[in-house]
């Protein structure tokens, strides 16, 4: 839980509970709920906003789950599902990652975002994407 008291605008709160299971398969399963005190509507939205620390949800209700698994010690997959109960928009993100075999720590991530909902919600308005990103640790 956190308590925000901020000067130049109202007070609020946010929480998150979640479950965590690991089955004996190797399958980890995290189920979340996040309730925000401070909305901020959809098209007040941008990304000037990640900067100055103001908050960026537009839902009060959110729900997630997330389902991953080591393949092998080199390569796991996630996938992520979040809906904004209050709107009834959502976010489904898969993706997998690789451990490169290169002398440094060096991993691989491919994956892809969709997004649904009502094109005036939070994350229907959203068009879907796919991503490759590549991370060295040094």
């Amino acid at each position: 839980m956190v308590w925000s008291d901020r000067d130049e605008a109202d007070d609020y709160w946010q929480a998150v509970t979640n479950l965590n299971w690991s089955l004996r398969n190797g399958v980890n399963l995290a189920l979340e709920y996040y309730y925000n005190g401070q909305t901020v509507q959809p098209r007040a939205l941008d990304l000037s906003r990640l900067t100055t620390s103001e908050p960026l949800d537009a839902g009060r209700h959110y729900t997630g789950m997330l389902v991953s698994q080591d393949i092998n010690p080199l390569w796991d997959y996630r996938i992520v599902m979040i809906r904004n109960a209050d709107d009834a928009s959502w976010v489904f993100y898969p993706r997998s990652t690789w451990a490169l075999p290169v002398a440094r720590e060096t991993y691989l991530t491919a994956g892809a975002q969709w997004f649904g909902g009502d094109d005036d919600s939070e994350f229907g308005r959203l068009k879907p994407l796919a991503l490759l990103e590549v991370q060295w640790f040094f």
